[in-house]
């Protein structure tokens, strides 16, 4: 039985004012998922920017990781990157993960999967050029982002992503923290994820 509980009932989006841009579905993502699979879709699913010591950004850290950790599990044949703050000037760095992110997301990260810093001012993972040719040598045509924050570091990525003609998937589940102040924690504004971008409220 898939691990979701009611104090996560509140981490939804509330529709920003270019809902028109961004689709909304009812479908499961694991379910998804399972149909890409399925149908030989080439997935690349991007982590990015979690961490252990970010209090201030969300307060659901632990929920959060525990969802994130179920779908990397169910990423079988689906490609995993994790992106991450670096120095500035980092952009080109990638190293091999070795743990650090707690136990359900050390134990759920396949091993050899890289991670991509990007500069200590970049928000979008694909300003680390090896991760946009990573991508690309290997043919992914959708991407799932998860991670924090929403509309900053994730958003940035998901254009990145769509910018290359990747077709964007998002789950309100898997994704943590909120853009600046003025903003609701949780908003997804067609403004700042893509057009391409698929949302669904469920894993």
């Amino acid at each position: 039985m898939f691990e979701d509980d009611k104090s996560a009932e509140g981490r939804i989006f509330e529709a920003g004012p270019s809902r028109e841009f961004t689709t909304f579905s009812n479908d499961r993502l694991l379910d998804v998922m399972g149909a890409l699979r399925s149908s030989n879709t080439k997935v690349a699913v991007i982590l990015v920017d979690e961490e252990l010591d970010d209090s201030n950004v969300s307060n659901d850290r632990a929920l959060c990781h525990r969802l994130q950790a179920s779908v990397l599990l169910r990423s079988q044949g689906f490609g995993v990157f994790l992106v991450k703050f670096g120095a500035e000037g980092s952009q080109g760095n990638h190293v091999v993960f070795s743990g650090g992110l707690g136990p359900d997301l050390d134990a759920a990260i396949p091993g050899n999967t890289y991670v991509y810093e990007k500069g200590a001012m970049e928000t979008n993972g694909f300003d680390n050029v090896q991760l946009a040719q990573d991508i690309a040598d290997a043919q992914y045509t959708d991407v799932i982002i998860m991670g924090q924050s929403t509309n900053a570091c994730c958003a940035a990525t998901a254009r990145g992503a769509a910018e290359r003609r990747l077709k964007v998937h998002a789950c309100t589940r898997v994704l943590r923290g909120g853009g600046v102040q003025s903003e609701s924690p949780l908003c997804l504004y067609g403004t700042k994820w893509p057009s391409s971008t698929t949302v669904y409220h469920s894993l």
